[in-house]
């Protein structure tokens, strides 16, 4: 027997699709746009929630207008399913449009529109709209798929026939916009897989910043660009001496929003966890980044280390006969290690030095991941951090001279991320503009379908996580 579907209609294009009667989102398949579905407080009916819609900020409810607090896409106590939704359909009408059945005649004129703009209900009201908030806060896209069939299978089919015969058969029309694209959507997962759908968009962005996931946007902007009539242009690390890392990368984006505000929805940084210096960004999450511990192989012959001699060597000046190879200061990878390792207060001072250090020195930084890695494959005393892809016999992919530690015994591995016993890692995000261009939009939903399908030994979805992960996730 197959699944028992729902009909939802869409407050946007006035088309109703098919959806799982457990999901709390849903996703027009005619205009693409996406909704999460929430419970209002004040009419206590449900509510369509924008799908860019901002981590903790306020929502208007689609039914009366009120604006309702605490949003979060992952484990939302106002969370309602499609099912639920339908069922006030049947009842009520669709919002702004005629009663429905069991309205005894309400006066339900709340505007359709919005909806459809989904912003503020009187001047001065906070926009509910991504990157609208003075102070973003993280969001996510992070939603469970619940399988199996309904117990009340048979009060759905007929729920889901007569909202068919209320809302008639939906138009097919096509159109550009790019659809909101929820994990429940993506691939099965799959290493190295290219397939997905990508809702293609035109024009021209930038991806600047971190050097530690950049290449998986690379890839994945070469297959979209390959597909789409677009140009995606990645940058990180050193170019031309200059060293292009999260920390520029969102002071750069963030100052373009208040000099060139045209500009700037085509660009976008790339960062590693959060940071409070671009505060008209708002960070999209894409999945958990994972970092290692690398030495040279034989500096550690049983490639575990302590975490008191990782601050030994990361935070208070290094030890005898030991190169610590770290990143530049106010880099999302360096904060992360500073905070796995508990330091308090301001960041510690950073040798201006490049590797190599000069002699005398035990300390030095790398622009980038790659160079990070290079370093402490050909260098016999070194020892640094970096996002690694890890091979079967515990070196780093590509770097067969480097050695992937354990700390304090427990290896970093995605397993030991997700139980819990291994810290060392943050949310990888894409710090986006007030208002980002569609190639923009239509990129990162692509993106995270590519990574769904594409999980290595560093870079995972946020499926599962612990909850200090999970609620910047």
């Amino acid at each position: 027997m197959g699944q028992v579907l729902t009909h939802v209609p869409c407050p946007e294009c006035g088309t109703s699709g098919d959806s799982d009667p457990e999901q709390s989102h849903w996703q027009c398949s005619n205009c693409g746009n996406g909704f999460f579905l929430r419970r209002c407080t004040a009419c206590s009916r449900v509510s369509y929630v924008d799908g860019l819609q901002g981590f903790h900020t306020p929502w208007p409810c689609t039914w009366c207008g009120r604006y309702n607090q605490g949003f979060s896409q992952n484990q939302d106590p106002a969370a309602a399913s499609a099912a639920e939704l339908a069922a006030e359909v049947h009842r009520y009408g669709r919002p702004g449009g005629p009663a429905g059945p069991d309205t005894g005649g309400r006066d339900r004129t709340q505007a359709h529109d919005m909806a459809v703009a989904v912003g503020p209900a009187s001047p001065g009201a906070p926009s509910p709209r991504h990157g609208q908030v003075p102070t973003p806060t993280p969001g996510t896209w992070h939603f469970v798929r619940k399988r199996g069939v309904l117990a009340g299978a048979a009060v759905m089919v007929a729920v889901a026939a007569a909202l068919a015969a209320l809302l008639g058969p939906p138009d097919h029309g096509g159109s550009n916009k790019p659809p909101l694209l929820t994990r429940s959507a993506r691939p099965t997962l799959r290493q190295t897989s290219t397939a997905a759908t990508i809702a293609c968009a035109s024009g021209s962005i930038e991806l600047i910043g971190s050097s530690t996931f950049g290449p998986v946007v690379q890839a994945a902007a070469s297959i979209y660009t390959g597909r789409c009539h677009a140009r995606i242009n990645v940058v990180y690390g050193d170019v031309g001496g200059k060293g292009i890392d999260s920390a520029y990368a969102a002071a750069t984006v963030n100052a373009a929003v208040q000099s060139k505000p045209a500009q700037a929805g085509s660009m976008i940084a790339m960062y590693n966890g959060e940071t409070s210096s671009a505060p008209f960004l708002t960070p999209d999450p894409l999945g958990v980044l994972i970092f290692s511990m690398v030495a040279h192989t034989g500096l550690y012959p049983g490639s575990d280390i302590s975490s008191s001699e990782l601050k030994r060597l990361f935070l208070q000046g290094g030890e005898p006969g030991k190169i610590a190879a770290g990143r530049q200061a106010g880099t999302g990878t360096r904060i992360t290690l500073l905070g796995f390792l508990g330091r308090q207060g301001p960041e510690p001072q950073v040798s201006g030095n490049s590797c190599p250090p000069p002699a005398g020195s035990a300390v030095c930084t790398e622009y980038s991941n790659m160079g990070l890695l290079s370093f402490v494959n050909k260098t016999r005393n070194a020892i640094g951090y970096a996002e690694v892809d890890h091979e079967s016999n515990g070196h780093p992919a590509g770097y067969p001279d480097a050695s992937v530690l354990s700390i304090n015994g427990i290896a970093p591995t995605p397993a030991n991320v997700r139980n819990g016993s291994y810290n060392f890692a943050t949310v990888a995000n894409l710090y986006m503009p007030p208002h980002p261009s569609a190639l923009a939009k239509s990129f990162y939903q692509y993106l995270l379908q590519y990574i769904a399908a594409n999980q290595s030994g560093g870079l995972i979805t946020c499926s599962g996580v612990p909850k200090k992960l999970e609620d910047n996730c």
